[in-house]
């Protein structure tokens, strides 16, 4: 996949058609389900997601490795906005031996 999406920035490399094809692999990934990533999330770090972060939403963003959640967290009594990124699930041990 990252190889594709590498080539599709090189049409001098591939050639202009190819590297249009190409360029489908580029931010056109879908989202896994929040549930799914709510359990990758809980077993990377131990804990339950709600004693995390105070709200853990609906994916905002997807790539072929992993996707964004936007979350609060309670920090000093102060609630922060944060971005949680999660490896998509069977992805994981390709980049985390």
């Amino acid at each position: 996949m990252k190889i594709g999406q590498f080539l599709a920035t090189r049409p001098d490399v591939v050639g202009a058609d190819f590297a249009e094809d190409l360029s489908f692999l580029q931010d056109r990934m879908a989202t896994f389900p929040l549930e799914e990533a709510r359990a990758a999330v809980e077993a990377s770090l131990g804990r339950p997601v709600a004693e995390l972060y105070t709200q853990f939403g609906d994916p905002i963003a997807a790539a072929s490795i992993a996707q964004v959640h936007p979350a609060m967290v309670l920090k000093d009594g102060v609630e922060q906005k944060v971005a949680v990124k999660v490896i998509r699930p069977r992805r994981a041990p390709a980049f985390c031996p």
